[in-house]
């Protein structure tokens, strides 16, 4: 699992391989998978609508391949860097995670899901919304609600904050761990299919 960075002959973008085998790409957000052979020397992505990559992993930990039977579509990746402890306390095992959201009105859980999408949900405000991650702190575009930033204590699994521009002593926002979503229980949550 990690950050490459992708190159084809039309550009190059930053993917992430997370655990649990999905795969995120901020520029291009759809429902990725990623799995490896048993060698662990092939690595085969499916990048939804933007196909679907056989590549060999190289000592370097650097890839290369092609769209399976069409060498003429080629693909290489660069590893940049493992997903931090940060990163992973939020995407957990593979399917994201459930914390226990708590501010001055209350407390309800909400759940990181590692989808493709970064998809942000809450049952006490249904509908989906979208996360987004920059080291240590979590950004949570939460609609109507407002945008919300909350900095990560990977240390013992609690993030605190508040709204984007707002006052975090007077209008805080704090959460804790509940636990790893399983993959299945995520599966069909969040984002476009």
């Amino acid at each position: 699992v990690g950050w490459y960075q992708f190159a084809w002959a039309g550009g190059r973008c930053e993917t992430c391989l997370r655990p649990g085998g999905h795969f995120y790409c901020p520029l291009y957000p759809v429902r990725g998978r990623w799995e490896l052979d048993l060698e662990g020397a092939l690595i085969t992505i499916d990048w939804g609508q933007h196909g679907r990559y056989e590549m060999r992993i190289l000592p370097d930990r650097s890839m290369a391949g092609h769209a399976p039977g069409d060498g003429s579509i080629w693909w290489e990746a660069t590893f940049l860097r493992p997903l931090s402890v940060e990163e992973l306390l939020i995407v957990g095992d593979g399917g994201g995670t459930e914390w226990d959201f708590a501010w001055d009105g209350g407390r309800f859980p909400i759940r990181f899901l590692a989808d493709g999408f970064n998809t942000f949900l809450c049952e006490e405000c249904p509908a989906v919304y979208r996360w987004a991650q920059s080291g240590k702190r979590v950004h949570i575009n939460w609609g109507e609600f407002g945008h919300y930033e909350l900095v990560i204590n990977a240390t013992d699994g609690s993030m605190a904050g508040g709204r984007v521009g707002g006052d975090w002593e007077k209008e805080w926002r704090r959460a804790r761990l509940l636990r790893s979503l399983p993959d299945g229980e995520a599966a069909g949550l969040g984002g476009p299919q």
